[in-house]
């Protein structure tokens, strides 16, 4: 049986934070649409920054647990 610990838990958050991000980034539905030049992609990438520095934190904090 596996065991689950606040370790895998930690990881299996930022794999679905990783999906989620890949998901908004190839929908058609955005917060600003990707017709707009600048900004549509700007919040696309935006949404790769932030689960980037969410993966740099846990994996931070995987090592120090």
């Amino acid at each position: 049986m596996i065991q689950k610990t606040k370790k895998s838990a930690l990881l299996l958050t930022t794999v679905a934070a990783w999906f989620t991000s890949a998901a908004y980034t190839v929908s058609p539905i955005d917060l600003i649409p990707d017709i707009v030049p600048i900004l549509g992609q700007l919040d696309d990438v935006f949404g790769m920054f932030v689960v980037g520095l969410f993966t740099i934190y846990a994996v931070w904090r995987w090592k120090t647990q």
